[in-house]
């Protein structure tokens, strides 16, 4: 209703906007409200409905409940419905308008209503207009915005409050990607997705936290990274480019969808509303596209204006049933129209005028096709009359990016779909994305005409280069097209770890290390690790299902004692490229151990004194170690261990020994591979 349409458009080129700030804000470059704009799509207009005042362009005051052909000086590119006139830009960037004029809203210096198309002379090149009730609004390539026509509120953004017969720049604005208009409200997009809004403010529908009115410019409060907005009836509603919906200003039929009646004076999100693509306000009520390309609506419903089937209004967003694969909305003052991928145009709500153009005054509160429309590319809907446009179809321009990853690396398929003639995006389209010739994604273009799917399985694309294709089928509005580039793929780097170690000689230490990739910190199986202690391999082992790779190795001390270097190597693969870790691995001594037994003899008599010396790592005999022998604490001679690791000292019970027991002890000094041990507690039992 509020007739902005968000496609700021040069003739075959993008306008000012920067391209950058093209990506984020494509659902301006659409659709949107009542304000056609056929992305530059030129064909024929068509209108129906109320028109007391010549809206409908015909040269007549005749109501009209059928759409008629426009006859138009021109094959026009967007035409916006306002309350009783009409304004349509060429592709030249020319404005014509018709219909009332009371307070120079057609903007030729006059206040003579005209039932046929009239320049509007006085303007720059001019990329969108806006039909709003009583006054219009222009903006032109070079992101200013002008204004005629009514002005008691300050709707013109000129400063003052003094109507205008012929095109008024709003001095205050420039870098402006899109407009929006209602009935004594205005709104500007600006390119950095910030918004300025001015004019009546009792309710707030300025949305600068207070209820004064603006005859100039003032930014919204708290608002950013806006794409589109739309302006309704005393309210505002902004879509952002990450599909949440805000709204501010009157409330008392719902239409800002929080589920409540209170009036906002600054943004507030509409909280159960995502991934939407468009948004539209009309007078007491909004509508908004999902991404699967359903609609929502919620507000005021006394004439079945919501589409739900009641005239029940709604606090929030309810589903309006049968409407699929819708690309544009148009919120009127009781009504509204959705336009199908076919090119097929619906409407629904108050029909006193003729205004559903279905034929009859009969209201409806569920979507009707209207009849004998066709391969239609944009609707508007003003306050009791509509408009459309049959055009042409349109060549499109597919792109892809060429892009550079590691392997398993995760990225996103990308592709960018626009109108070859204008540059702008188109959102709702379905596109198609190849890899080396296989489909890995089928994904619908967002408000901003971008696909951004992750890919599902990135492991799948290995290292090297790989052939994209983006591909755009074509619909009833846009001819194919598809894009080409190339992904190249590196090998991922990887990352071995593997904390300190210690172990004596001749023990045996489980080393392990942790093999991941970093591109998506996967850990890698079946991975070959190499070992090396002070330079030199001292084994291999494969990675097991959690990325461990253990080498169980026995200690030597062939590389000495102390901290040794222990470098751990992934020589890559196809896929990954090399790692190193390097840590300590500290070499001691090993620890060893002496048993000895109890033994009995007698005075004078010879008796084995026996022990055996282990080493404690792993139990293994220790062979040609010296051992000495005490008994009651006197040394009485030592021994060299066998191959068995025994030690045996032939002891001669001296004959002035006493019966009974005397205390053996067994002593190991060490030497360069071993630690001391001792060991005691043994007896000698002297007998008889």
């Amino acid at each position: 209703m509020e007739n902005e349409m968000q496609n700021h458009v040069k003739t075959g080129t993008i306008s000012h906007v920067s391209h950058l700030f093209l990506l984020l804000l494509a659902v301006t470059l659409s659709l949107v409200l009542s304000t056609i704009q056929a992305s530059a799509q030129v064909g024929t207009a068509h209108l129906w409905g109320v028109n007391i005042s010549g809206q409908l362009g015909d040269g007549t005051l005749t109501e009209r409940d059928s759409p008629i052909g426009l006859a138009s000086p021109t094959r026009l590119i967007q035409i916006s419905a306002g309350d009783k006139h009409t304004l349509a830009l060429t592709a030249t960037g020319v404005v014509y308008a018709w219909g009332n004029n009371i307070y120079g809203q057609l903007g030729d210096g006059t206040t003579a209503d005209h039932l046929i198309p009239t320049l509007v002379p006085g303007l720059p090149r001019i990329v969108q207009v806006v039909a709003c009730s009583a006054y219009s609004m222009a903006l032109a390539s070079d992101g200013t915005v002008w204004g005629w026509g009514a002005n008691f509120m300050g709707q013109l953004g000129d400063g003052t409050t003094v109507g205008r017969q012929i095109p008024t720049r709003a001095p205050s604005l420039s870098g402006i990607v899109q407009i929006s208009g209602n009935q004594t409200n205005s709104m500007a997009l600006k390119s950095d997705g910030t918004v300025y809004s001015w004019g009546f403010n009792y309710y707030g529908g300025v949305g600068d936290g207070t209820t004064t009115n603006r005859t100039s410019p003032v930014v919204v409060t708290g608002l950013d990274h806006v794409i589109q907005v739309s302006e309704g009836g005393y309210y505002a509603l902004a879509l952002k480019s990450d599909g949440t919906v805000w709204a501010w200003g009157r409330n008392n039929s719902g239409q800002l969808g929080d589920g409540t009646t209170v009036t906002r004076l600054t943004p507030v999100s509409v909280p159960s509303l995502t991934n939407v693509m468009q948004i539209s306000a009309g007078q007491e009520h909004s509508v908004a596209i999902l991404g699967d390309g359903s609609v929502v609506a919620w507000g005021q419903n006394y004439a079945g204006q919501l589409g739900d089937g009641t005239t029940t209004g709604r606090l929030t967003p309810v589903p309006i049933s049968g409407l699929v694969n819708i690309t544009q909305i148009s919120a009127g003052n009781q009504n509204s129209m959705a336009l199908q991928s076919d090119g097929t145009v619906l409407t629904w709500g108050a029909n006193y005028g003729g205004q559903l153009g279905d034929g009859t005054t009969v209201g409806r509160t569920v979507p009707d096709v209207v009849p004998g429309l066709t391969n239609q590319t944009a609707i508007s809907m003003g306050w009791f009359h509509a408009a459309t446009l049959q055009a042409e179809r349109q060549p499109t321009v597919l792109t892809t990016p060429n892009f550079t990853i590691n392997y398993a690396q995760p990225f996103n398929m990308k592709a960018l779909l626009r109108n070859a003639r204008t540059g702008l995006p188109l959102p709702g389209k379905s596109i198609t994305y190849f890899i080396d010739g296989s489909v890995e994604a089928v994904a619908t273009t967002d408000a901003a005409g971008r696909i951004a799917v992750r890919h599902p399985a990135p492991t799948t694309i290995v290292v090297g280069t790989h052939a994209v294709v983006a591909k755009f089928y074509g619909d009833a509005g846009f001819i194919l097209s598809g894009g080409a580039a190339v992904i190249t793929v590196n090998k991922a780097d990887t990352r071995l770890r593997m904390g300190n170690d210690s172990g004596a000689v001749g023990s045996t230490r489980n080393l392990t290390v942790t093999l991941r990739r970093l591109t998506d910190s996967a850990l890698l199986s079946f991975k070959e690790v190499a070992f090396y202690l002070e330079g030199s391999e001292i084994g291999r082992a494969t990675t097991d299902g959690v990325g461990r790779a253990v080498l169980p190795y026995v200690v030597s001390n062939a590389f000495g004692y102390g901290p040794k270097t222990l470098i751990t190597k992934f020589y890559g693969d196809a896929n990954h490229n090399e790692s190193i870790a390097t840590s300590t691995f500290t070499v001691t001594h090993s620890p060893t151990r002496l048993r000895l037994n109890s033994v009995a003899g007698r005075v004078g008599h010879n008796v084995n004194l026996k022990a055996r010396l282990i080493r404690t790592s792993d139990g293994a005999v220790l062979s040609g170690a010296t051992v000495r022998f005490e008994v009651d604490g006197v040394a009485v001679g030592s021994s060299i261990t066998d191959g068995a690791g025994f030690a045996n000292l032939v002891y001669v019970v001296p004959t002035t020994s006493t019966l009974g027991a005397h205390t053996v002890a067994v002593f190991f000094d060490g030497d360069v591979d071993y630690l001391s041990s001792t060991a005691s507690g043994a007896v000698l039992t002297i007998i008889p």
